[in-house]
């Protein structure tokens, strides 16, 4: 089985003085990757990096597989028979759906921070109105992916409210990079989520 040219579009938020992603905007089918990886089987991931990068005893328990000999010969031609880079990098379809959001009317005229939220009954975290003014798009749906790789709908934050989470007093230190993912950095990546809270910054600007 060939293996797969799947790549991703991902726009990265970069704070220039210090050197750090701050998060990235990807679609849909960025975060089925990263979901994907939570179902790797952990000889999956020894194939797809070098026992010298892995943390722990887990590349010796794998290199006592061709050791053993004979017992075990049948765990290890499954380890060879399975495609590794298939399994990190399945076929995966982005999706384009139409999404009723609403956010509240006081945000049109700049009294409010724009929020948005799918539930038109919700109550503006601002000044307590419901959230009913509807804004329908048609497109494909971004998600925030932070450093450490926990992921938010965009839709959920706006962007004041999301600098401040991260103390960003000069918007002039950002820095947008659009970036094309392949197989090579989704290993890097893999390999960095299992050691590193800064992933995404070890990854794209290491």
């Amino acid at each position: 089985m060939a293996s797969p040219t799947i790549s991703f579009c991902l726009k990265l938020v970069i704070d220039s003085k210090s050197q750090k992603v701050l998060y990235a905007q990807a679609g849909k089918d960025f975060v089925d990757f990263l979901f994907n990886i939570l179902s790797l089987p952990v000889g999956t991931v020894m194939r797809l990096v070098t026992t010298k990068q892995m943390v722990g005893c887990i590349a010796n328990l794998f290199g006592s597989i061709g050791i053993l000999g004979d017992p075990f010969k049948q765990s290890a031609a499954a380890y060879k028979d399975t495609n590794a880079l298939q399994l990190l990098f399945p076929n995966m379809q982005s999706s384009t759906s139409t999404t009723n959001i609403y956010r509240c009317s006081k945000s049109l005229k700049g009294d409010c921070q724009i929020i948005r939220t799918d539930d038109p009954e919700e109550l503006c975290l601002f000044c307590n109105n419901v959230m009913n003014k509807n804004v329908t798009w048609d497109s494909r749906v971004t998600y925030l992916i932070m450093d450490d790789l926990k992921v938010r709908s965009m839709s959920s934050f706006s962007t004041t409210t999301l600098l401040n989470s991260f103390n960003v007093q000069d918007s002039g230190v950002l820095e947008e990079k659009v970036i094309e993912m392949g197989p090579s950095q989704g290993i890097k990546l893999l390999l960095a989520s299992l050691q590193s809270k800064t992933v995404l910054t070890d990854v794209f600007l290491s």
